[in-house]
């Protein structure tokens, strides 16, 4: 036997991907989120680099990284949409502030749960908390539909 490696220069289209060869190769189910493009030029473009941080964090088994990426990606779009919004306005407020508020905002958000794991531990015992692999999964699945939701609203705001 002997070992090689060879860079093989093809792309797979996602949705051959998705459809067609996961499937057949038994390694799961997944969500695909469509992102609006183009948004690397635009001032959300720091916010993406936070999302795919994460999800580079993600597949690389760093747990703790997603939940911080995560985090920092939420409050960088909270800071856009209130200074294009509006603080007081309604989609501030009330449609993104909705959305946001357990995700990466407060004393119990969702997005900071990885970083307090020491009080986390220290409240409910050493061998009690464990935040795992799907916890980061799903906090990371969330985190793209809420940049997905938060782009959609200041396409809304900037139409106006």
């Amino acid at each position: 036997l002997k070992k090689s490696k060879f860079e093989v220069l093809y792309t797979i289209p996602a949705s051959d991907w998705v459809y067609d060869f996961k499937p057949k190769m038994n390694i799961g189910k997944y969500l695909v989120i469509e992102l609006p493009q183009p948004i690397e030029k635009s001032q959300e473009g720091l916010c993406y680099e936070h999302l795919l941080a994460a999800k580079n964090a993600f597949d690389n088994w760093d747990i703790i990284r997603v939940f911080s990426e995560c985090r920092e990606m939420g409050k960088c779009l909270d800071e856009i949409i209130k200074q294009t919004a509006g603080e007081d306005s309604f989609i501030y407020k009330e449609r993104w502030g909705r959305a946001y508020l357990r995700f990466a905002e407060g004393q119990y958000n969702w997005a900071s749960m990885g970083l307090h794991i020491k009080e986390l531990r220290d409240k409910y015992g050493e061998d009690k908390v464990k935040i795992t692999r799907s916890d980061a999964e799903a906090l990371l699945l969330s985190a793209e539909v809420l940049f997905k939701y938060a782009l959609e609203l200041l396409n809304e705001v900037k139409s106006k």
